[in-house]
């Protein structure tokens, strides 16, 4: 599976929009909220708008720590390790003892790969993850997802950079993603 994930302070939001559009007609399987500084009504304005671009393709929208927005959209819900329900699609985790915690469900460890969204954070790699659930994201490009020994991705600068997105996310499928 491949995520891409939202940060519409690396792009802008119209061009958040038209990108959302052309990853989901390449075929990007998830785009994930983010956006975390924005207040519950723009961001769910924002969800909305992210629906439209996503109509008509099998792309789904997931809500990053807003599970009432989630709820009232009917959209799959992304939480913290610790913040998490039972019914979060993905979590997010940054250690083996959370990761152990964890049974069947999707989760995103980062970062793998050292990364300038946060800078000074020590890579993690992702040879002891033995887990087939496990989304590796932080600094995954498409030359390096290549060496990822994960069924799933998720990307984030990458996508948001690209000049050439549908060829990136037909590489990314191409990889096994």
């Amino acid at each position: 599976m491949l995520f891409f994930i939202t940060n519409r302070k690396a792009c802008g939001e119209l061009k958040l929009l038209l990108k959302t559009r052309e990853a989901a007609l390449a075929g990007v399987d998830y785009i994930l909220l983010r956006e975390n500084d924005l207040e519950d009504d723009d961001y769910k304005n924002l969800a909305v708008s992210m629906l439209q671009m996503l109509s008509q393709t099998k792309t789904e929208l997931v809500i990053c720590h807003r599970d009432v927005i989630a709820d009232e959209l009917g959209l799959k819900k992304h939480n913290r390790f610790h913040e998490r329900t039972q019914v979060s699609f993905t979590v997010s985790t940054h250690n083996e003892i959370e990761v152990n915690a964890l049974n069947e469900q999707l989760f995103f460890y980062s970062p793998v790969f050292e990364t300038t969204c946060k800078e000074g954070v020590k890579a993690k790699g992702i040879d002891h993850i033995k887990n087939s659930n496990v989304i590796a994201l932080g600094g995954v490009s498409i030359e390096n997802s290549e060496k990822l020994p994960v069924n799933h991705v998720a990307v984030m600068s990458e996508w948001l950079s690209s000049d050439a997105l549908y060829d990136l996310v037909k590489a990314y499928k191409k990889n096994g993603y």
